[in-house]
């Protein structure tokens, strides 16, 4: 059961596409919202400037340090970062749909989280939907989906809904060697074969 705080972790890169300055302004307004709630992010990588975001990087380090609501550890381990993440009451990977709609990427720290069984927010494209199921209730499609999946989590976590115990059950097949042959095997061979179709066309 969720305690009075709410853990929310985050483990990895630190860039505008990626979603940690939306979990940072989300928890806000879960805040202003009555939420009870603790950021959590892993990541000493902050993306340079870019002509796109050209004070990012001073930006986030002053929202990463000086944000009451959020302790940024750095960089980690990556044992000591899945430890971490084991204790939090809700993972983050959700990252900008510019990015995930973009790209074949399977990213192992997204198999590390779900093998640790939290319910984790993400974007949903056809590579998570193929490893996740289609029907995982915690997908948005947009980033104003965001305050509102992250408040039925919290609401289902509470409740201990069918929609969290399928997380939980689940959970069970993401360990690294289950996740091979159990889903990442098969979605390999449909990246092949689209990759293989892309390439025939060019």
């Amino acid at each position: 059961k969720i305690g009075k705080t709410i853990n929310i972790g985050y483990a990895g890169k630190i860039a505008p596409l990626w979603g940690v300055l939306e979990l940072i302004e989300v928890s806000r307004r879960l805040i202003t919202d009555g939420y009870e709630v603790k950021v959590h992010i892993v990541g000493d990588k902050i993306h340079r400037n870019t002509l796109e975001h050209p004070d990012f990087l001073e930006s986030t380090r002053d929202k990463l340090t000086n944000t009451s609501f959020v302790k940024w550890y750095g960089g980690k381990s990556r044992e000591d970062s899945i430890d971490l993440m084991k204790g939090m009451d809700i993972c983050w990977a959700y990252r900008s749909k510019t990015l995930e709609h973009n790209t074949l990427e399977l990213s192992t720290k997204l198999l590390e989280l779900m093998s640790i069984g939290n319910p984790i927010i993400l974007t949903k494209n056809n590579v998570h939907a193929n490893l996740m199921g289609s029907d995982y209730p915690y997908f948005v499609s947009a980033e104003d989906e965001l305050l509102d999946t992250m408040k039925q989590i919290i609401t289902d976590i509470k409740s201990g809904s069918e929609s969290m115990e399928k997380v939980i059950k689940s959970a069970k097949d993401y360990t690294i060697p289950n996740a091979k042959l159990i889903r990442i095997n098969p979605l390999l061979k449909d990246v092949k074969h689209a990759y293989a179709s892309v390439s025939k066309k060019i």
